[in-house]
Parts: structure tokens; C-alpha cells; sequence
């Protein structure tokens, strides 16, 4: 036992003694040299080796060695290969260096040394991103400029990523780019055919591939395929409807029964504003109640705020559930608030969360133009279209709130026209949801049917004056269903209820007497 774990302290002190032959030293993070030396102990085994160029090895005794074997054809003497060797800072002798990678090869299985390849080319063509992109921001001046700046600090937090192995090498120059370097190669030769993998593409579809996540809505997630990431989703509500408390309804969903990472950015409601709203969302919606066996409880936000319990037993139960929430989610709700919403801004939080946290789905309350771009009529489109472009290019969902311009129209006839600052943006988004109350004074001009199917005369119901409803327009949909939904929705408990379609009365009377 002691030999052996002699033996792995002295291979590894082999593997540290390695170094590379990369024109700039940063890049050295990217160079994977135990698995660069597993690949060349493979070849002096004389087991079956893919011929890879030696340009992809960062390591100088893999590369300066592969490079004899490959114009040899693999079949060489080790001998040969001494005087490409170089012993390195601690003049490690040749042949304990040879045993070493020998040895690293044997204990790697098939299934791991595939995996070794795409890393290997994968790192490699990183280097090559990377080191395209700091010659177009590195200057000769002792001073680093902006742009280089920028590359450093994505840099450092793309080598740091989890998610490294899974970018794109597309996504990489994305998210290495200062926004005002256009790189067109990528657009230019991204020309593919159009039939190419259709019968992939239909077996896919038929096995729900594409679905995203449920919300907390049936109709609207059959409508719109769910939550998909590499979608851009907007609801439009009035000033003080509850954009935000929808929003809230459906983080929680997401993060409590989906177990998803969401980043909330805040421009308007502050954090405390809304933790209480999530606490209070969690407390009073029934599939929440359930999870944490709660059901008797439901409790207005006010008295969430000012500790007003009916009795000890409630507020125990209350307390309990708040500390589940930090103990198992503490992770998976991250909230930023900022005055400051820039389009440079917003570009970097949401792109930092996505390579540092995981993060891949992002609420924004409340879709603004850029600070500084406000006066231009067009500043809010120009923040949409970035929107739009980070989460097609990083295959995340965005979720932003709009206000809407106050009205008089009833909540079956608002559309994107009214949407405030800027009516372009309804092209730019992948769905877009607008929500209204419906005034108590004309409940009986609508009636509702459960599901989704052409309502008869036994399924059409009234709207109970006891009650708040509002209207959902699904009023874009790249799918093609526009349903108009019914909710029943208290705002004091942050409760929504999907309970159907819903419609003019008159115009349903007309459809069912034919």
C-alpha cells in the first residue's frame, strides 16, 4: 500500500514537472496535460491510437514526441524519441517519464479515452478563440484598455466554469467579445442545408425533446411548449397589476417543483419586497401547500410583514418552511437589484450568472430601455434585440416584464399596441403574455369553460362577484395558439388559478345557437 501511494506521488510530481509550449502563458489553464500524456502513453504501448495533428497538444514533450511518432506512422524505436525529451525543472530521467505516461494510459478505460479526445480538441480549439480574440483587443501600451480588460474577466470566469466542456466553440466568442467587436466569420459561413437531418429532427420532436418546463399553468404551457430555454418570454400587465407577483408565481414554481437555478434582476421592487412576496406564494398555492404539508394555513402578505399569526402553531409552521427554503433552495434563487440597468449591465449579469452559476433561466422586472439610451425612441428595441441574442446564442430564458399604457380598453381587446415606450419589441419576442383585470361592473359580459376545447352549454360558466379575475392575451405565439385565459387571482396571497378559456358572453350564445 505504501509503494503504491509512493508510486501516485511520484507520478503526479511528473505530471507537474510538465511544461507547455503556448505563445501566451494564460492559456496554459487550458491545456488538460495528465490527459495529453495519457493519450501519448497510449501510442508507446503500441495500442491503437486516433493520428491527431500535433498542433492540439499544449504539453512540449507530448507535442515534440507525437509529432515523431505521427510522421513515422506510429512505429518507432523509444529510443528515437530521447532528444525530443526535456527533463524540465526537476531533470526527471527519460525513462521514468515513459513508464509514467505508460502507466497513466493502462488505468484509462475506452469509454474514458473517447472523452479524452473531444477534450483534448475541444481545449485546443478554445486556445485558438481565445487567442484570436486577445490580439484584436491587446494594445502595446503598459496600460490594459477596456476591451482587454473585458477578455481577462470573462477569461477568468470561463476557465473556471463548469460549463466549459459544454459551450460551443460559437457561444465562446459570444462570450468573449466586447459588444462593439463584430466578428462576422461565424454569420458568413454558417450556411447549411435545409433538408439536412429532417428525419432526426421529426424523431425528436415526436419524443417531447423540445418541451419546456411546465409552469404553473396548464393551458399556457400546452399553448407555448412550456418554458423553453433560447426563448425570449414577456408578460405586459398595467402599472400596480402584479407584473412582479406573477413573475414570483412562477420563479417558485420553477425553482420548488422543477428544481431549476433562476436569477431574478430587479429594477423596481426591492429584495425584501420580494422575499416576503415569495414567502407568501409559497405559503398560499396548493401544490406549495402540499410539499410542505401546510394546507390549513393561508395568510395574507400584510401579515406575513407585521408577524401576525392566529397562534403559536402557525407561526412554528410558518418558520419551518421559511428555513426548509434556506437550508435546500439558498442556491437556487439568486436576486440582483440595480438602478443601473445598461445594456453593458444587464449583458454581464446575465452572462456571469450563466458561465458561474449555472443559470439558465432569468427573470427581468422591469424591461427597460438602456439608462443611457432612453431619449431614442428606439432604446428599448435595442435592449430587447440583446436580450433576444443572448438567449438564442446561449440557449437560455429570459422572462422580462413590460408595463403597458394605461387604458380604458377592456382586457379582451389590449394588444401589443399598447405596449408603453415601444411597440417594435413584439418582433422581437418568441411569446409574449398580456394580463388585465377585469372590472366587477362587467363580470356578466364574459363567461368561461374548463380545458381547451370549444365550450357547449354545460361547460360555460359565470364569474362569481366574489372574486378578482384577469384576463391572459397569449398574444404572440411562435407555436400559433393564442388562447384567451381566465385566472382567479388574489394579489394578498399571491395566489393565480388557471380555471379556463374565457370569452365575450354574447359571442359564445352566438357559437352555441349556431
Amino acid at each position: 500500500m505504501v509503494e503504491y501511494q509512493i508510486a501516485e506521488i511520484k507520478l503526479q510530481t511528473i505530471i507537474d514537472n510538465q511544461e507547455t509550449v503556448l505563445y501566451y502563458p494564460f492559456l496554459d489553464s487550458l491545456v488538460s496535460i495528465k490527459e495529453e500524456l495519457i493519450l501519448l502513453g497510449r501510442a508507446l504501448t503500441g495500442k491503437e491510437v486516433k493520428k491527431l495533428n500535433s498542433e492540439v497538444f499544449g504539453t512540449r514533450n507530448v507535442k515534440k514526441m507525437w509529432e515523431v511518432l505521427l510522421d513515422n506512422g506510429f512505429n518507432v524505436e523509444e529510443t528515437e524519441l530521447y532528444p525530443q525529451y526535456d527533463s524540465g525543472e526537476l531533470k526527471i530521467h527519460i525513462l521514468d517519464f515513459i513508464n509514467a505516461v505508460k502507466q497513466l494510459a493502462e488505468d484509462t478505460s475506452d469509454d474514458e479515452l473517447q472523452r479524452i479526445y473531444e477534450k483534448i480538441k475541444k481545449l485546443y480549439n478554445v486556445r485558438e478563440v481565445c487567442e484570436s480574440i486577445y490580439n484584436k483587443v491587446h494594445t502595446d501600451s503598459e496600460y490594459e484598455s477596456k476591451e482587454e480588460q473585458f477578455f481577462y474577466k470573462r477569461y477568468n470566469l470561463l476557465i473556471n466554469s463548469t460549463r466549459l466542456e459544454t459551450l460551443s466553440i460559437h457561444q465562446i466568442k459570444k462570450f468573449l467579445t466586447p459588444l462593439d467587436i463584430v466578428d462576422t466569420t461565424d454569420i458568413i459561413n454558417s450556411a447549411t442545408s435545409l433538408t439536412k437531418d429532417l428525419t432526426f429532427l421529426l424523431n425528436t420532436e415526436t419524443k417531447n425533446t423540445n418541451k419546456g418546463v411546465d409552469l404553473a399553468f396548464p393551458l399556457i404551457t400546452k399553448a407555448i411548449n412550456g418554458l423553453r430555454k433560447g426563448q425570449l418570454i414577456a408578460t405586459g400587465m398595467f402599472s400596480n397589476n402584479g407584473k412582479t407577483r406573477l413573475m414570483i408565481r412562477n420563479v417558485a414554481n420553477l425553482v420548488l417543483k422543477h428544481n431549476e437555478k433562476v436569477l431574478i434582476i430587479s429594477n423596481e421592487m426591492s429584495k425584501d419586497d420580494i422575499r416576503y412576496c415569495f414567502i407568501t406564494t409559497v405559503i398560499n398555492n396548493p401544490e406549495f401547500k402540499e410539499m410542505f404539508e401546510t394546507t390549513e394555513i393561508t395568510k395574507n402578505e400584510r401579515d406575513i410583514r407585521n408577524g401576525i399569526y392566529q397562534n403559536t402553531t402557525e407561526s412554528d409552521k410558518i418558520t419551518y418552511i421559511v428555513k426548509i427554503l434556506e437550508e435546500k433552495f439558498e442556491n437556487n434563487i439568486l436576486i440582483i437589484h440595480t438602478d443601473i440597468y445598461s445594456d453593458e449591465v444587464l449583458t454581464e449579469i446575465i452572462l456571469k450568472h450563466y458561465i458561474a452559476d449555472n443559470i439558465d433561466y432569468f427573470f427581468y422586472d422591469t424591461l427597460k430601455a438602456d439608462k443611457n439610451n432612453m431619449a431614442n425612441w428606439d432604446g428599448l428595441k435595442i435592449t430587447t434585440t440583446i436580450l433576444s441574442e443572448l438567449a438564442k446564442t446561449f440557449d437560455i430564458c429570459i422572462w422580462g416584464n413590460i408595463q403597458l399604457n394605461d387604458t380604458s380598453k377592456a382586457p379582451l381587446e389590449i394588444s401589443s399596441n399598447d405596449i408603453a415606450s415601444s411597440k417594435q419589441i413584439y418582433q422581437l419576442l418568441d411569446t409574449l403574455l398580456l394580463f388585465a383585470p377585469i372590472d366587477k361592473k362587467i363580470y356578466s359580459h364574459y363567461v368561461y369553460w374548463e380545458g381547451s376545447g370549444i365550450p357547449t352549454k354545460n361547460k360555460v360558466k359565470e364569474l362569481d362577484t366574489n372574486n378578482t379575475y384577469y384576463i391572459c392575451r397569449v398574444n404572440k405565439n411562435r407555436l400559433g395558439a393564442k388562447p384567451d385565459l381566465l385566472f382567479k387571482v388574489n394579489l394578498n396571497q399571491n395566489t393565480w388559478k388557471e380555471l379556463g378559456q374565457v370569452c365575450y358572453r354574447e359571442k359564445v350564445k352566438r357559437v352555441l345557437n349556431g
